[in-house]
């Protein structure tokens, strides 16, 4: 085969005869070709309309279609063809439509969905669509929380808020509304438990109570962190421990530390006295340290 593989893809087109006035180009009818699989420039083909001219449209040879103020609202079609230039004979054809509303500048109403949980922020200037200008006027619906087109929804109330933007053109404002539903679903099926120690257990192997508790001490993702030390009344630690996790890390009432008690008899019932230390991390990613202390009641 001489030339490149071309193939010419289907275009469709909304617009409003407001956007006549000044505005970009409805779009390019380029932006979907393929030469051998890739987007290619326009001077990389022979480009001719097969059908449906229309003194009000211009499609020129880039490919950028214009509409010319006067043009009224109805739906155009037309058929073009591209001929690659390294071998006239190759070539494809497509199909434009083009649908002009009413002389209005209303876009559709954007629906998005955020938590109020999070530390993210979101810029509302990424949900206009291609070709509208950045350069208009965002008025915030009451949340106290938008600068400018930055929205961020932390501890903003759950519900669902308008956020209406505008742009001054020279032909007409455009209009457009951004409906944004607040919810405190972000992913996480519970927050993080608080830290609560059982401070009395009977480790005495009948499946009830036998481990020292420490509640939500195993939830890496709110304690990434711990430390456990355990004392007897004299002051000698008996047992320390990296990471407690009520499971394979957990005092069972048998010592680790370096006393003189036997690992087979395990600790005597008693009042002994432990300390924690942990990492915490709050709901804005901050990494906090803690500590909590006191007794803690062996019974066998």
């Amino acid at each position: 085969m001489i030339g490149n593989s071309i193939v010419a893809n289907d275009d469709n087109y909304t617009t409003t005869v407001c956007n006549t006035k000044g505005l970009a180009p409805v779009g390019n009818i380029f932006e979907n070709d393929l030469i051998n699989g890739s987007v290619f420039a326009a001077n990389q083909v022979n480009f001719r309309i097969v059908s449906g001219t229309n003194d009000q449209i211009v499609i020129d040879e880039l490919g950028n279609i214009s509409l010319k103020d006067g043009i009224v609202s109805g739906v155009y079609n037309f058929t073009y063809e591209i001929c690659d230039k390294l071998s006239v004979t190759n070539c494809s054809t497509a199909a434009i439509v083009i649908t002009v509303g009413d002389d209005t500048n209303d876009l559709p109403t954007v629906i998005e969905e955020v938590c109020n949980s999070g530390v993210d922020s979101y810029d509302l200037n990424t949900l206009l669509p291609t070709g509208i200008p950045t350069n208009g006027t965002w008025i915030d619906d009451s949340t106290g929380k938008l600068v400018g087109s930055i929205f961020t929804p932390l501890d903003v109330p759950v519900g669902t808020y308008n956020f209406r933007y505008t742009v001054n053109t020279t032909a007409c404002p455009i209009n457009m509304t951004v409906s944004m539903e607040v919810n405190d679903d972000c992913g996480i099926v519970l927050g993080c438990g608080a830290i609560e120690v059982h401070n009395a257990f009977s480790p005495n192997n009948d499946g009830i109570n036998d481990i020292f508790v420490i509640d939500n001490i195993a939830d890496v993702a709110c304690y990434p962190e711990n430390d456990v030390e355990i004392y007897n009344r004299w002051g000698v630690l008996v047992y320390k421990v990296r990471n407690y996790d009520n499971q394979n890390n957990s005092f069972r009432g048998i010592s680790n530390g370096r006393t003189t008690i036997s690992q087979s008899e395990g600790l005597p019932t008693g009042t002994y006295f432990y300390i924690l230390t942990y990492k915490s991390v709050d709901g804005l990613g901050n990494v906090q340290n803690n500590k909590k202390d006191g007794y803690l009641y062996l019974s066998r």
